[in-house]
């Protein structure tokens, strides 16, 4: 940061940086990115319309799992199989 200020700039500089484009939706792009999500249905912290939504909006395959926020913690089975699934996935591509 100190850097930063010698230069003339103040401290938020770094953190106002924008975000470019997202892949999935760049313009002539052939290329798609598969991916998969586990959506922990009773997830407070982060909320699972919110999960699901993100998850949506990225084209993902989204796996519902009943749980809370650390899915992987208390479903570890479900989220290795989703794991697996992806992974054969991308194997056949």
């Amino acid at each position: 940061m100190e850097r930063l200020q010698k230069r003339g700039q103040h401290r938020g500089a770094v953190r106002r940086q924008v975000a470019g484009e997202t892949s999935w939706k760049r313009s002539g792009s052939t290329t798609t990115v598969p991916s998969w999500a586990v959506v922990a249905t009773g997830d407070k912290a982060a909320g699972t319309d919110i999960v699901r939504t993100m998850a949506q909006r990225a084209g993902a395959n989204v796996v519902e799992i009943e749980g809370s926020h650390l899915i992987m913690v208390s479903q570890p089975e479900a989220v290795t199989d989703v794991i697996l699934e992806a992974a054969r996935a991308g194997a056949t591509q």
